[in-house]
């Protein structure tokens, strides 16, 4: 896991998203650039598969370069612990935070949480993370959108959201009416881009 002692001494970044698509290469990026870098990870089993294509890339080891924390994007809870974590190892001193998740849900689910699940990992989680961890960010925020948000629009269900402290967000619960309107007017890409387009504007 690594401790405190070990990220004093350099530069650090925080990234979700690591273990699919362009993320092993973001992550490959900061590695060869001399951050260490802390990803919340679902499975673990994917963590150690970007950590030996990070070697293979490197032709070295990372030693202590990447730290991987298991947390699931689709459970808050996970995540809160996840963000109490960094700050603890870091001593409260991120230089950079990059919010790159991003799923494309084939079918209208909820979290346990009560979200559905591209606005949960797209939108809610990133903005949550930013808001904890941004007292301890030093110097930059990115947030990694899409093509998509150029033509996505956003419902009252997603405006309503966007407009309430954090605090609030994370708890709202939406009635059954609510739901069956956001179900049938679900779709996948559709989902997408409007949940990108929510952490484009934030």
């Amino acid at each position: 896991m690594g401790n405190s002692t070990e990220l004093k001494s350099t530069r650090t970044a925080v990234l979700s998203g690591a273990t699919g698509g362009i993320g092993h290469y973001i992550c490959l990026h900061l590695i060869r650039c001399g951050y260490k870098v802390i990803i919340p990870c679902r499975n673990p089993s994917k963590g150690e598969l970007l950590k030996e294509f990070i070697c293979r890339k490197l032709t070295r080891k990372i030693d202590n370069q990447l730290l991987i924390i298991e947390a699931d994007m689709e459970k808050l809870s996970t995540m809160e612990a996840f963000c109490e974590k960094v700050i603890e190892i870091t001593c409260g001193k991120i230089e950079l935070l990059i919010n790159n998740a991003g799923i494309i849900a084939p079918c209208f689910r909820l979290t346990q949480d009560g979200f559905e699940r591209s606005f949960q990992v797209n939108y809610l989680v990133p903005r949550y993370m930013t808001e904890k961890l941004l007292p301890s960010i030093t110097e930059e925020i990115i947030n990694i959108v899409s093509c998509t948000v150029k033509v996505a629009k956003l419902d009252e269900y997603s405006l309503r959201i966007e407009s309430l402290p954090i605090n609030e967000a994370i708890k709202y619960r939406m009635d059954s009416e609510e739901e069956s309107r956001l179900q049938k007017n679900f779709g996948h890409l559709k989902n997408y881009g409007s949940t990108k387009l929510l952490l484009w504007r934030y």
